[in-house]
């Protein structure tokens, strides 16, 4: 996937603790964070799998763009 580098994110201070986003990463586009990192479900060769990755401020590949989960959980 083309990581755009000019494309407005969501900065990590400004996230919410278990709430679903929509995102530009390697690996999915739809993730959870968990407060240190974010969590998803990665396709690769025929298997799905959880994978993690950091968010983009921190050297990952993580650009949230929108939250998908509000209300409390």
């Amino acid at each position: 996937m083309y990581m755009n580098t000019r494309v407005q994110y969501i900065k990590k201070d400004d996230l919410i603790n278990d709430r679903e986003y929509y995102c530009l990463s390697r690996n999915f586009e739809i993730c959870t964070w968990d407060g240190s990192t974010f969590i998803g479900e990665r396709y690769k060769f025929g298997n799905t799998f959880l994978c993690e990755d950091q968010h983009w401020d921190e050297g990952g590949t993580v650009k949230p763009l929108a939250i998908l989960s509000i209300g409390d959980k």
